[in-house]
């Protein structure tokens, strides 16, 4: 997709809600996919769209995990560090990955292939 199909699709998001605050996550999701992550450029643009602040735009997209502000790996993983994980092997897990790969969380493998984070559970 180009930046001009992203402009677009945002721009159709912004007609087909009441309120421009109410398009914002679903903007965000398409700048998410376009770029791998919430990439300034991509930011700005929903802005710019949507007549939202960037800073406000920033501090919605912080609340949700799933939203990263800089580029993950290809394969991007989430290591649960909560005790019933722990109890199941994840410290583990995170260590060997640590090792293995010559990175720390939220760093990506030169290859850009493959990063992990820790996380809360998420079942």
């Amino acid at each position: 997709m180009s930046v001009k199909d992203l402009t677009k699709q945002i721009q159709e998001l912004a007609e087909t809600f009441k309120s421009k605050r109410t398009a914002m996550l679903q903007a965000l999701h398409l700048v998410r996919w376009h770029y791998g992550y919430l990439h300034p450029d991509g930011i700005k643009l929903v802005s710019d769209i949507l007549g939202i602040d960037e800073g406000t735009i920033r501090d919605v997209a912080s609340f949700y995990d799933f939203f990263k502000f800089k580029p993950t790996g290809k394969y991007h993983f989430r290591i649960c560090t909560n005790i019933p994980c722990i109890i199941r092997g994840s410290e583990t897990l995170l260590e060997t990955l640590k090792s293995t790969l010559s990175i720390d969380q939220g760093e990506v493998t030169p290859d850009g292939k493959i990063s992990y984070e820790e996380c809360e559970c998420i079942g």
